[in-house]
């Protein structure tokens, strides 16, 4: 329940400290980090300004509000599923691939500075609009129960696996040229989409 002391190991390139019952986490002084794992704890604000190091976070199954990764710009993985968070910001995080947000309240993404996505999940939220349309190696995508009403995915040749059930879609554009490689596919209970666009309709 209490990680008091852990300032001084300032040479801690990695902490995992998952599943505990931990309600707060002072990482301040671990500037040599690049990996945390803190996931589903108490945790209620996390500071990770002065871990500069971060490569991958995972912080999911807590009690956030918000997380500021502003200044992690060498963070590949973030893992912040099953918390309270409305806004998330990855703007400063242009190395980032794989990103997991189910169970948030988050409304807007942007993914403008985030070229190197390769697994977007973030079921279960707000979001209406979406934009993904630069993200050429994208393999995997959910957005399930979300309020999508149109998704583009004309520009996303390597994608692989999508779920995106229980929208509001009136308009789905899957010709990317890829259709043939897919592995997973779930649009299911979107009552107002009555057409597909895909490669091949035969």
């Amino acid at each position: 329940s209490d990680l008091t002391g852990i300032e001084d190991f300032s040479a801690l390139n990695t902490i995992n400290c998952t599943s505990n019952q931990l309600t707060s986490l002072d990482i301040s002084y671990n500037t040599f980090i690049n990996y945390l794992n803190c996931n589903s704890n108490q945790i209620s604000y996390l500071d990770v300004s002065n871990n500069t190091q971060l490569v991958i976070l995972a912080c999911g199954g807590n009690n956030l509000s918000s997380i500021d990764i502003s200044n992690n710009n060498l963070l590949t993985s973030l893992d912040c599923w099953s918390n309270s968070i409305s806004v998330l910001n990855i703007d400063n995080n242009p190395l980032l691939d794989a990103l997991n947000c189910n169970d948030n309240s988050i409304s807007n993404l942007s993914f403008l500075n985030n070229p190197n996505m390769i697994n977007i999940s973030c079921a279960n939220n707000n979001i209406s609009n979406i934009d993904l349309s630069h993200l050429s190696t994208l393999n995997t995508l959910w957005l399930n129960d979300n309020n999508l009403t149109n998704l583009n995915l004309n520009q996303n040749t390597s994608l692989t696996t999508l779920q995106c059930a229980t929208n509001n879609l009136t308009n789905l554009d899957l010709r990317n040229g890829n259709n043939i490689n897919f592995l997973n596919f779930n649009v299911t209970n979107n009552p107002n989409l009555n057409c597909i666009s895909v490669d091949d309709a035969a």
